[in-house]
């Protein structure tokens, strides 16, 4: 992954990011979310503007669930239904429901309780 900060200091000067703000784009380029609650003047914005090229950024959790699960986050079809509700009575277990209609367990389970089987 490059050095976003280098690349930083390297272009504007060492002294150009404050150790806060170094702090924040750290926790950000780690993939985690942040809250930050600066003074006003203290250029907070500037820990979420640093411009982070694209094989530097962590990957989006949507695009990696898709990855991972054909069918991450799309609609479900009456049919899908129909064979998730027959299929789950027959005895399959959550972990083979997950593999068969490619979601994750908890898609399945939110989808089981939101049919009131679970």
């Amino acid at each position: 992954m490059l050095d976003v900060l280098t690349i930083w200091k390297r272009e504007y000067g060492p002294g150009a990011m404050s150790p806060v703000q170094e702090e924040v784009i750290r926790h950000i380029m780690r993939g985690r979310d942040a809250l930050v609650v600066m003074p006003r003047g203290e250029d907070r914005e500037l820990c979420f503007q640093v411009p982070v090229p694209a094989e530097a950024s962590p990957e989006n959790y949507l695009v990696r669930q898709k990855r991972l699960h054909r069918n991450a986050y799309a609609k479900w079809r009456p049919e899908d239904d129909r064979l998730l509700l027959e299929t789950y009575r027959s005895g399959a277990s959550v972990r083979e429901l997950a593999a068969l209609f490619s979601r994750n367990e908890g898609a399945i389970r939110s989808r089981l309780k939101k049919k009131g089987i679970l």
